[in-house]
């Protein structure tokens, strides 16, 4: 394989927390890759009296998938599709806690000043797509299992307890 080549992520991601090879999509040439991202761009957690709080440089971003084609000759990664997710309602969905409590993380902005909890954030750390297309991800926050669409919408979440 040749060297690598530097590419672009669209976006700001934050980080990335899971990468799936498809193989139904893939060839010994070129491999299909999805990258899962966190919950977006966030700092490290600082005291503030008795709270503990995370702040959040994008409170706005949405969790998505990325879809990566390696040319594995070429030694090119080509990044196309991203698909951010959404709630049943078609509304962005945010990388915020869902409840308090959570990690014991009250969410803040770049500048400290609190931003609401989202009862329908996700903190999707792994992933792994079924055989209709569709992806399951495991998520932080619940714990629980989440199912996501092709296109992004998020169908089934649950905490398994």
């Amino acid at each position: 394989m040749p060297p690598k080549k530097d590419f672009a992520v669209p976006g700001n991601p934050g980080g990335l927390s899971s990468l799936y090879l498809s193989r139904p999509e893939s060839s010994d040439e070129k491999w299909v890759v999805y990258a899962l991202t966190d919950r977006g761009p966030n700092g490290e957690t600082r005291r503030s009296g008795d709270r503990v709080e995370r702040p959040f440089f994008e409170p706005e971003f949405s969790p998505r998938i990325y879809r990566f084609v390696v040319d594995r000759r070429a030694g090119v990664v080509e990044s196309g599709v991203a698909v951010p997710f959404r709630r049943a309602d078609g509304r962005p969905l945010s990388g915020l806690p869902n409840r308090a409590g959570v990690r014991q993380e009250n969410p803040v902005d770049r500048f400290g000043k609190q931003i609401s909890f989202d009862a329908e954030g996700l903190d999707p750390e792994c992933m792994v797509r079924d055989d209709n297309g569709d992806f399951w991800l495991g998520e932080e926050y619940g714990p629980s299992l989440v199912k996501v669409a092709r296109d992004g919408r998020v169908e089934k979440g649950g905490n398994p307890r």
